[in-house]
């Protein structure tokens, strides 16, 4: 395949995969309450810290 065509592959399954995971067919915009979970903080935490550690190592392969 060409480069053109992979990249309309790549963005079609990207928008696909955002549908699918992003379905807020149950969502009401008239709701009084957020009815998102809320994470621990000791789970936010460890995902920040591996974001900053993920964002470090792309920055130092950059260069």
């Amino acid at each position: 395949m060409s480069g053109i065509e992979t990249n309309f592959f790549n963005k079609l399954i990207k928008r696909i995969d955002k549908v699918v995971t992003e379905d807020l067919s149950d969502f009401d915009p008239q709701a009084e309450y957020d009815t998102r979970v809320k994470l621990p903080e000791w789970q936010v935490a460890k995902l920040k810290a591996h974001a900053r550690k993920k964002a470090g190592r792309n920055d130092k392969t950059k260069k």
